[in-house]
């Protein structure tokens, strides 16, 4: 599972597009907004999730209290193992070990 936390409501659609991006690596995606986004922002963002099976979560930027609400739950998908198996290499030979 892999969940992308965007903390400003800078920059949402191309937010989503990395969401989409980590599909090919986990089973399900989220993508959790702050609440104060534009409700134009927003709207489309939910069409959006549920067309590609993408998770949607607002919350409110208080660390005390965030008040997470999913909007759209993520569908499951089948991971991309060519492309996680090639990630894997590339990020093991950052540390001198192929992970396999």
């Amino acid at each position: 599972m892999a969940a992308d936390i965007k903390v400003s409501a800078k920059d949402l659609i191309t937010a989503f597009g990395q969401a989409c991006a980590y599909k090919l690596s986990a089973h399900r995606v989220y993508l959790v907004v702050p609440r104060s986004a534009s409700q134009n922002i927003l709207r489309r963002l939910d069409a959006s999730a549920i067309n590609l099976g993408i998770g949607l979560v607002v919350f409110d930027p208080n660390p005390r209290k965030p008040n997470f609400s999913v909007m759209v739950r993520a569908g499951k998908g089948e991971v991309d193992y060519f492309y996680t198996n090639d990630m894997m290499d590339r990020v093991g030979g950052l540390f001198g070990t192929p992970h396999r």
